[in-house]
C-alpha cells in the first residue's frame, strides 16, 4: 500500500496529508450507513457547488464513505468501493476508499476534523487533478469532468483541473 500512497502523493501534491493513512498498520472497515447528514445544497447551486469563503463547500456532511456511496448511486452516479473503507484508528481523522467512475480512479476521504478540507483545496495546483469536496468530504481524480458530476450530484464545489 505505500507504494500506492508514494504515487499518488507524487501525482497531487496535497495528497501527502492523506497519504499516511494507507499505511497505517491498524486498519478497519467502517460500519454500516444509515444515510447523509446535513442539508441540502440550496437551489440554483451550480454543477460544481457553491464554494464558501476558506475553501469549505455547502452540501450534506457524511459519517461514513458508505453512505457518500449511497448518495453517488441515488443521483446515477455508480461508485462500488474498491474496500469499504479505512479507518485511521490512531488518530480518527479520516476514513479512505477508492472507486471508479467514468474511467477516473477517485479517492474519496471522510475528514472527522473538516477544517482539513480548506487546507486541502487550497493546496490544489493546477497539475494537481481535479478535487470535488464538499463539509467533510473529499473525492479527488484527474478529470475535472467527472469532478464536477461527483461535486453536482452531492452539492459540493470543485478546485482544480
Amino acid at each position: 500500500m505505500a507504494l500506492l500512497s508514494n504515487r499518488r502523493a507524487s501525482r497531487r501534491p496535497w495528497a501527502l496529508v492523506a497519504a499516511p493513512v494507507l499505511g497505517l498498520a491498524a486498519c478497519s472497515t467502517s460500519p454500516g450507513s444509515t444515510g447523509p447528514t446535513g442539508t441540502a445544497a440550496p437551489s440554483g447551486t451550480a454543477a460544481t457547488g457553491t464554494a464558501a469563503p476558506g475553501g469549505s463547500a455547502t452540501g450534506p456532511s457524511f459519517t461514513t464513505l458508505v453512505e457518500l456511496a449511497k448518495a453517488l448511486d441515488a443521483k446515477g452516479v455508480t461508485c462500488k468501493l474498491q474496500y469499504e473503507a479505512l479507518h485511521d484508528e490512531a488518530t480518527g481523522k479520516q476514513e479512505l476508499s477508492l472507486c471508479t467512475v467514468d474511467g477516473d480512479l477517485l479517492e474519496l476521504v471522510i475528514w472527522t476534523d473538516p477544517a482539513t478540507v480548506p487546507k486541502l483545496v487550497a493546496s490544489v495546483g493546477p497539475d494537481g487533478g481535479a478535487v470535488a469536496y464538499g463539509r467533510n468530504w473529499t473525492v479527488s481524480g484527474k478529470k475535472a469532468a467527472v469532478a464536477r458530476r461527483i461535486a453536482g450530484a452531492l452539492g459540493g464545489a470543485v478546485a482544480g483541473g
